[in-house]
Parts: structure tokens; C-alpha cells; sequence
């Protein structure tokens, strides 16, 4: 902490890795001080908080479990939070147990979703939408795959074309 290596200048703690061909990276684990058999559905894992001295939070991602801990079982969610200037941050965005992604939504993008919810974009109470932002001369476009090689990769697409403003 207070570094003054090479790096001191973009960060007040640096964490090293190993350099070998292993892939023994840096690493910084959070972890509960209780043994797998104690951990339960809702309890916090771990928790980055972005705030002040004065307690104060502008930010900060938070782990939880999502269901009772066993030997190699370990479900867990992340859940991401900002403040858009109160006093506390709310949650934003979560990424579920099964890597389904909800934005603007505080609930698992679960069954009441079916077909449609690894990505699930949510406002209630006004309007919600997405952006696809290209340059004037070139297409947006959302793909549909049912491969991962050749045309597979784009059976079928929904394309804006900037260059001639429509819709293909």
C-alpha cells in the first residue's frame, strides 16, 4: 500500500503475479471467513466499495450467494451498483448465478423472461431502449447465429444502414 514503484502513479496498491508459463497471474481473493457448510442463500461474499472517508458510496460491485454452499458448489451472483446523487447506491446491474445479465432490473431475469433472458434491459416507469451507435458510412446490426463458423455466424440479422438511412 503506498506504493512508489513504477506504478505508483495509477495505483496506491499493486498486486503482483508469478511470471511463469503456468498462468499464475496476480490475484486478490475475497473471501468469507466461514466454511462452505456455513454459507447460505443471500449471504454477502464480498464487496468493492468506491466511497469517501466520509462513508459515502458513489459506487461499488457486491457478491452474493444464490443458494447453500456445498463441496464444489458454490453459486453466487455479482450485483453492480452506482448513486445518481442520494444517499445510498442502488443496484444497476446483476449478473446471475447462470451468467444471465440484467440491467435496470433488481430481480434474477429468470423465467418470467423464457426465450428472451440472458440479456434483459428493464424501466418500469419510463422508457427503456438501447443504443447502437456506428458511424454515418458504415451499419448497426443485431446478428442471430445457430453456429459459431461460416454463415452460421449470421443466419439472420436486423441491419441499419447508415450510408442510405434504412432498415434491412
Amino acid at each position: 500500500i503506498g506504493d512508489t514503484g513504477d506504478d505508483s502513479y495509477y495505483a496506491k496498491l499493486t498486486v503482483l503475479g508469478r511470471g511463469d508459463a503456468a498462468g499464475n497471474g496476480a490475484r486478490i481473493a475475497m473471501l468469507r471467513d466461514e466454511t462452505t457448510a456455513n454459507v447460505n442463500t443471500g449471504n454477502e461474499i464480498g464487496n468493492i466499495i468506491f466511497g469517501d472517508k466520509s462513508g459515502g458510496t458513489y459506487a461499488a460491485i457486491t457478491s452474493y450467494a444464490t443458494g447453500n454452499a456445498s463441496l464444489n458448489n458454490y453459486p453466487g451472483e455479482l450485483k453492480f451498483y452506482t448513486n445518481g446523487g442520494t444517499q445510498y447506491a442502488t443496484e444497476r446491474m446483476k449478473i446471475d448465478s447462470s451468467g444471465r445479465v440484467g440491467i435496470g432490473i433488481n430481480t434474477t431475469p429468470g423465467n418470467s423472461y423464457v426465450g428472451a433472458n440472458n440479456l434483459v434491459i428493464t424501466n418500469t416507469s419510463s422508457a427503456c431502449g438501447m443504443t447502437i451507435l456506428s458511424s454515418a458510412s458504415h451499419t448497426g446490426n443485431i446478428f442471430f447465429a445457430d453456429g459459431t463458423s461460416g454463415s452460421a455466424v449470421a443466419e439472420g440479422y436486423v441491419q441499419y444502414n447508415h450510408a442510405s438511412n434504412y432498415l434491412a
